[in-house]
């Protein structure tokens, strides 16, 4: 269990004394521990820890999350070290620490002037500052990390074909948004090709097919890179959109008698159904 506020805390400690919790503490991407929406800020240690004596609970992690894809592996060096740092002033207040997790976050390049997580960088600097947070042999404490969609984001691919063209720049595909539901939630592009067709490349805007008006897969208004496809384009073309191995799936729904997208995979040329529809 892992709380988030004074209130959260002192709540646990009239249920149920004795019990044992980890505290989420607020840090943005910009190393700033004043406080937040969520999370406790640094001026609220202290007093969380009086709670936790109060009623005879025990803090056994510290945890955090500096923010969304994030590429700046300082940022995360950052974050790691100030949670060393408050592990180490209060090493005799919270003497049942068990781990420090610094959340999630890490980025993957959607768009061409996105740059890659460097986790060479990141693993040297994260190794060594384990090792001074590790504890000894009587008290070990881990150091956690939430890799999330950096592991699987740029696995995946999502493939729709074009079933009719508008005002020559806007082109219908034969999947909703409900489908590939990223671009509609976040106003974020994803880099998109046409499968096996070259030329002269032109500006599209890529509509789904249900009767949301607002139902776009890419849209030259939305952050990142604007679909320029061969301006032969034509109904019946494959367009695959890249890197949308990890929310994309997840975020799938059932909307207007439109069923989820088989997720298929393919496993040494071997073509399997990963996920029914």
């Amino acid at each position: 269990m892992n709380l988030s506020s004074l209130k959260q805390l002192e709540l646990l400690g009239k249920i149920k004394e004795k019990s044992e919790a980890g505290i989420r503490i607020f840090i943005s991407a910009y190393y700033n521990l004043k406080g937040g929406g969520q999370g406790m800020s640094s001026r609220e240690i202290y007093p969380a820890i009086g709670i936790a004596e109060k009623y005879g609970l025990k803090i056994i992690g510290f945890q955090t999350y500096i923010g969304t894809n994030i590429f700046d592996e300082q940022k995360y060096i950052d974050s790691t070290i100030a949670l060393q740092v408050l592990a180490d002033n209060l090493a005799e207040r919270v003497p049942n620490l068990r781990y420090i997790n610094i959340g999630g976050g890490f980025g993957i390049p959607y768009s061409s002037q996105d740059k890659r997580f460097r986790w060479d960088i990141f693993g040297r600097r994260a190794s060594e500052l384990f090792e001074r947070i590790k504890g000894n042999e009587d008290h070990r404490i881990q150091f956690k990390m939430e890799p999330g969609r950096s592991i699987v984001g740029d696995a995946g691919y999502f493939l729709t074909r074009v079933v009719e063209l508008k005002r020559d720049n806007i082109l219908v595909v034969d999947a909703p948004y409900t489908n590939f539901a990223r671009p509609f939630v976040y106003h974020t592009n994803h880099r998109v090709r046409c499968v096996g067709k070259d030329g002269k490349l032109k500006q599209f805007e890529i509509r789904g097919c249900s009767i949301n008006s607002e139902d776009y897969l890419s849209r030259p208004e939305f952050e990142g890179d604007s679909a320029y496809l061969p301006e032969n384009i034509q109904e019946g073309d494959l367009l695959c959109f890249k890197d949308v191995g990890a929310y994309s799936p997840a975020m799938q729904m059932d909307f207007l008698d439109y069923n989820k997208a088989p997720t298929i995979l393919v496993e040494g040329g071997e073509i399997k159904k990963a996920k029914k529809d």
